[in-house]
């Protein structure tokens, strides 16, 4: 099978990915050699021709000029993404070789340690890392952001709503709208940001010195990282949970580690709330340990064939009760782990609806040094659920409640933890 990948089809969360740098292109620098470069790759590889109903080729030649004139690979690269922008896909982006606006921030190495989300129309910190700075400080769950470093939410809401990627849905765009006010509050660790926030006690700002974002993963020398996110441990009332941000090799053997020790647990609630996605034996690994037999669990079709892909049988597979935490900022492979064993009875999955960025996709260095993500097959779980653009839509959909949260209660988690003990009990 290729080397392939499924991840989140944004600039921000390319450090969950897969580089397969499976095709070459002989050296160039003309702009119209790399345009002529990037519509061979499509033309070869795309599964749906008319990519999405748009007919790229034509769309190209309309603004061959424009693109001509492009001064700079940044400025090529907007006009390559906003033509990409209208087919509606995910995982289809060119990345420049000298970084845009932002992505040099998105992947610092200093934080707060806290998470958020888009709720009711605000920037909600939903955790507080312990012994963080943001701990720290003070700052506590359920509290809205309300600026960082001087910039109002309003403004970075803004700039998110003009630069928006697809899938082109209420969903992803409050994962986007999260992750962009989260990705503010990043920078160089040892400097200082200055965040606001209203807590019930009225407007509280604190100057914090960002700390050093742990388990950094370099998945291709040169190319940006990312900081891994893992947590294991036993439930009151027995079950276990585990939460991680990504399918990242470098998690694989915590990942299979934390399989083991929740091996006697008589229920297993696996957290991908906010998991961005990434490798394939990553996923499968999980997939394999949790149904431990030969299963169809996923259907790929490629431009010019399809691979049906099934779960292994394995002597260790964890036998209790599952359940799949998941909301709008679960992503890709995290999305076909979760559809997966929805379609097939294995796992109740609870929480909101995922994004859909859900297509199998591949790399490539063009002649100019960037790179272009393309999808190579449209990725269909057991039953011929297509996830791009649906999601996976919960068998229990429950929210978080702000109001709760002021209280220090997961809600999502709460109800995960209740249904799993009733599914024990019977």
């Amino acid at each position: 099978m290729r080397n392939t990948l499924i991840m989140v089809g944004m600039i921000l969360a390319c450090a969950g990915a897969l580089l397969s740098f499976a095709m070459s292109r002989p050296e160039a620098t003309s702009m119209e050699d790399t345009v002529a470069a990037i519509l061979d790759v499509l033309n070869e590889t795309y599964f749906d021709t008319s990519l999405g109903g748009v007919d790229c080729n034509q769309i190209f030649a309309m603004h061959g000029e424009a693109m001509a004139r492009a001064r700079t690979d940044v400025e090529l690269a907007q006009l390559v993404n906003e033509i990409f922008a209208e087919a509606d896909v995910s995982h289809l982006m060119y990345l420049p070789t000298d970084p845009p606006e932002g992505f040099e921030r998105a992947y610092a190495e200093g934080g707060i340690g806290i998470d958020i989300r888009w709720l009711d129309e605000q920037a909600i910190v939903t955790r507080v890392d312990p012994g963080s700075p943001a701990e720290t400080s003070g700052v506590c769950v359920g509290w809205q952001v309300l600026s960082v470093d001087g910039t109002p939410i309003q403004e970075i809401v803004s700039e998110s709503m003009s630069q928006r990627w697809p899938p082109l849905n209420d969903r992803k765009l409050r994962a986007d709208l999260a992750s962009d006010v989260l990705t503010h509050t990043y920078g160089e660790a040892g400097t200082d940001v200055l965040v606001s926030f209203a807590a019930p006690v009225g407007a509280q700002t604190f100057r914090m010195e960002r700390d050093m974002r742990k388990n950094r993963s370099e998945l291709v020398a040169g190319f940006p990282p990312s900081f891994l996110e893992m947590e294991s441990r036993i439930l009151t009332g027995g079950a276990g949970y585990i939460r991680f941000s990504s399918f990242d090799p470098a998690l694989l053997d915590w990942l299979m580690g934390a399989l083991d020790q929740m091996a006697d647990t008589p229920g297993l609630i696996i957290d991908l709330r906010g998991n961005s996605g990434g490798f394939f034996e990553v996923r499968k690994a999980l997939v394999d340990r949790l149904i431990g037999r030969r299963e169809l669990i996923w259907y790929h079709q490629y431009k010019d064939s399809n691979a049906m892909i099934y779960s292994n049988a394995v002597p260790n597979r964890y036998r209790g009760e599952v359940v799949v935490l998941v909301d709008e900022l679960t992503a890709s492979a995290a999305e076909e782990v979760a559809g997966s064993l929805q379609a097939i009875g294995r796992a109740t999955v609870m929480g909101t609806q995922t994004q859909g960025s859900a297509l199998v996709a591949d790399w490539v260095v063009l002649p100019n040094g960037a790179t272009l993500m393309f999808p190579i097959a449209v990725s269909r779980v057991y039953g011929g659920t297509i996830l791009e653009g649906n999601g996976v839509t919960p068998d229990i959909e429950v929210g978080l409640s702000l109001e709760q949260l002021l209280d220090g209660m997961d809600t999502q988690l709460e109800a995960a933890q209740a249904v799993l003990l009733e599914r024990i009990a019977n």
